[in-house]
């Protein structure tokens, strides 16, 4: 016989039952899923699931009927994989300040110069940019900018993702950077950022 779908906390439940008549007695199956919710949190985001098969003669069908509950209750989901690691992003640079140094020296003169990149990332999703050059024969300059901030997660199993700066007014075009952590330090564009405190 047909079973049917119904909800258990977050989960969705799909049970189906089938019997059968044997030579040692009547035979019950039982096949469960478990659905977590849809990915996306509307009705047609994907889904995980997890699948359990029972059976046994009838004589056993208490014993079935109780662990298809305990594999139901036992199963837990949590947040998307893409989502776990848009919130371990957020948790390391969210209200804080990125900062990279590019300073180079003449080879055949006693000349040099640097570059300051200064990237306030707000918590409340607005960012502050600041660049300040300097060199020793021309002197140098700064620039800024600000605008809202987000990061995009991406499929790649090596944990690059996006950082994307989209400035203020909606007519800028967005910055889209690349940011990788390598052995516990972060990589901005492939070089090496430090990160501290806004206003540190």
């Amino acid at each position: 016989r047909g079973g049917g779908g119904g909800g258990w906390g977050s989960k969705t439940v799909l049970r189906q039952e089938y019997t059968c008549a044997t030579s040692v007695g009547v035979f019950v199956g039982v096949c469960v899923s478990v659905l977590s919710p849809p990915a996306d949190g509307g009705a047609t985001g994907e889904r995980s699931a997890c699948n359990i098969l029972v059976g046994g003669t009838r004589d056993v069908a208490k014993r079935i009927e109780a662990v298809v509950d305990e594999f139901v209750v036992s199963v837990e989901f949590g947040p998307p994989q893409h989502e776990q690691r848009r919130a371990l992003w957020l948790q390391g640079i969210a209200g804080r300040r990125l900062y990279q140094l590019d300073h180079k020296s003449g080879v055949a003169s006693d000349a040099y110069w640097s570059t300051d990149r200064t990237l306030d990332l707000y918590a409340d999703g607005t960012y502050r940019f600041a660049l300040e050059t300097s060199h020793s024969m021309t002197g140098g300059g700064f620039s800024g900018s600000g605008g809202r901030w987000a990061v995009l997660v991406s499929q790649s199993p090596e944990g690059v993702d996006t950082l994307c700066l989209m400035p203020h007014g909606g007519g800028g075009v967005p910055l889209c950077i690349l940011m990788r952590h390598v052995g516990g330090k972060l990589y901005v564009n492939g070089k090496p950022t430090s990160v501290s405190a806004i206003g540190m």
